[in-house]
């Protein structure tokens, strides 16, 4: 686990987290892989360790997530509007990777692989809320982009994120934001 991406262990108490700016994809975790030239995602020993570390993530579990996206924006919070997606996925060595380089160091989304990654996602309610029910114990990112117009008529868009550790039974409850001045 690099010390670079905040983790915590969820077991049923309050998690505040809050992550860096971004923007990118907006594909619901279905068919289908977003890559740009010549990149296909991970390839040989990488797409045989992706697949062997996402295995245990496709069986249902009994743990649950229940958060809200809202970023702290200049003096004011921004509340996610309804039916915004929410992306939830298995912190897999390539997915630690992807969000290093795409969310941290590119502000995007992480692109999709479909030989080997499980993803959900669920929309927001009226309050910026989400939920996911059924998980196996594991770690996970959770992820969405979150858009927005500035007073002056700027288009702004930002990931918002979090990493967490789930247990057998567990029940995660999370702010899923961006840093501020100085890191979460």
């Amino acid at each position: 686990m690099s010390p670079f991406l905040p983790r915590v262990r969820a077991l049923g108490f309050v998690v505040l987290l809050l992550a860096p700016a971004g923007c990118g994809w907006f594909a619901a975790g279905v068919a289908g892989t977003i890559y740009a030239g010549g990149d296909h995602g991970p390839t040989g020993t990488d797409l045989a360790l992706l697949r062997q570390q996402s295995a245990p993530y496709g069986q249902p579990g009994t743990a649950r997530i229940q958060g809200q996206i809202r970023l702290p924006v200049g003096g004011g919070l921004i509340v996610v509007p309804p039916a915004t997606p929410v992306f939830l996925t298995p912190a897999t060595t390539w997915m630690q990777a992807q969000v290093r380089q795409q969310v941290v160091g590119a502000d995007r989304l992480p692109k999709r692989v479909d030989a080997g990654e499980i993803w959900w996602v669920k929309n927001t309610d009226t309050g910026g809320r989400f939920s996911f029910s059924e998980l196996p114990a594991g770690d996970y990112f959770v992820l969405c982009s979150v858009a927005w117009t500035t007073a002056s008529g700027k288009a702004e868009t930002q990931v918002a994120w979090a990493q967490l550790t789930l247990a057998a039974g567990g029940d995660a409850r999370l702010i899923v934001g961006r840093p501020g001045p100085g890191g979460a």
